[in-house]
């Protein structure tokens, strides 16, 4: 699951991606730097959280998140399902691969 961080964190990092003049590499470091005993976002978070925000014109939140697995579990179950329903006879193992 991924991390989701607070609204003032998310400002916190769009900051310092644009001090580092969008260069995620840099602002992990300048994040390093500035509070060493915070936890630290992977540089891909700097780049996604700027694009969500200029796309949808919000940060990303958990409610998204946690509705995207929800959804992904339900076609996961719906696909075992029609595997079972063509072949009955297929064992549970093969259906776990």
């Amino acid at each position: 699951m991924p991390h989701i961080f607070t609204n003032a964190e998310y400002a916190d990092m769009l900051y310092v991606y644009g001090f580092c003049d969008g260069s995620a590499i840099t602002a992990v470091e300048e994040c390093r730097q500035r509070s060493p005993m915070s936890r630290i976002p992977d540089r891909r978070v700097f780049s996604e959280v700027f694009n969500t925000l200029r796309e949808c014109g919000t940060f990303p939140t958990s409610h998204v998140a946690s509705e995207r697995a929800l959804q992904q579990h339900v076609e996961e179950q719906e696909n075992i399902l029609e595997m079972v329903q063509r072949s009955p006879t297929t064992s549970t193992r093969r259906l776990s691969t």
